[in-house]
């Protein structure tokens, strides 16, 4: 990846030949640049700490006036083929409560120790690092990312940076139902369902859970709402 910098006219860059990473090999950065960014060298900047000390950006105007100069100030991220970065998808969680076949065996799968997880802290220090380097929009998935206790908290404060400008989630819709109106409130941008069949014995056979109903009814709440709803 390339860092460059990106002006109201255009792309300007690279800066020199500096380059973050490159095949796997980790080169020296151009710490003066990337300091900027959040980063400092080979850290990540600041150390991690309670979300209201980790060093956030600057909490998103109420009006989003003013917003487009100072995303226009920001550097960017450029791969090889020349595209630029500006997605992100990160998976909070490897545990799920359903049993697809597709997915996982009957009796489950070892999931990782919760300790080898990043913590809501570190990915938010991820997510505002990168933010910085021109990613914009963000996918939150698992697993099933609503098992994962916490998550409203670490979405809102997402939710609450300049630089992320669309959230996403993917979910299986079984913990989603009497959390919809919040993430309307949060200004969550689209909700990915995760429909195994519209048959309810045929989900069952699938899911190996009977949560069709709850499912359906989450489904069609979210269809009902503000959110942009899709389907897979």
């Amino acid at each position: 990846l390339r860092v460059v910098r990106l002006h109201p006219e255009g792309v300007h860059g690279p800066v020199g030949d500096r380059v973050v990473a490159h095949r796997g090999r980790r080169l020296q950065p151009d710490r003066h640049l990337l300091r900027g960014a959040g980063l400092a060298g080979a850290g990540l900047g600041r150390p991690p700490g309670k979300f209201a000390k980790s060093g956030r950006s600057t909490p998103r105007p109420p009006s989003g006036a003013g917003r487009t100069s100072k995303l226009n100030e920001r550097i960017m991220l450029i791969d090889n083929h020349g595209r630029v970065i500006n997605y992100l998808r990160l998976a909070v969680t490897d545990r799920c409560n359903l049993r697809c076949f597709y997915c996982m065996p009957k009796n489950g799968i070892k999931y990782m120790n919760k300790n080898d997880l990043l913590s809501f802290e570190e990915m938010f220090r991820l997510i505002r690092v990168f933010g910085d380097l021109g990613v914009s929009k963000i996918r939150i998935t698992g697993g099933e990312p609503f098992v994962r206790s916490g998550i409203m908290s670490f979405l809102k404060e997402i939710s609450e940076l300049v630089s992320i400008t669309e959230i996403s989630i993917t979910t299986n819709g079984t913990f989603t139902l009497d959390k919809i109106s919040a993430l309307e409130k949060m200004g969550i941008k689209s909700v990915n369902v995760s429909l195994a069949s519209l048959d309810r014995e045929r989900f069952f056979d699938i899911t190996r859970r009977d949560l069709f109903d709850r499912v359906m009814m989450t489904y069609r709440k979210l269809v009902n709402s503000k959110i942009n709803v899709k389907t897979n």
